[in-house]
């Protein structure tokens, strides 16, 4: 039971990293491509 329990907890936080970073990737890339969308829309006459 305790053997079980430990194989199951490192997988579940494992995959609550990678779907964290990816989300964090993901709005971190959104925010770079409006902003360099405004910078180059200012620059623009």
């Amino acid at each position: 039971m305790n053997l079980q329990s430990n194989v199951v907890v490192p997988t579940e936080a494992e995959y609550c990293v990678i779907y964290s970073f990816l989300t964090f990737f993901y709005y971190y890339s959104l925010c770079m491509s409006s902003y360099i969308f405004v910078k180059l829309k200012s620059l623009t006459p």
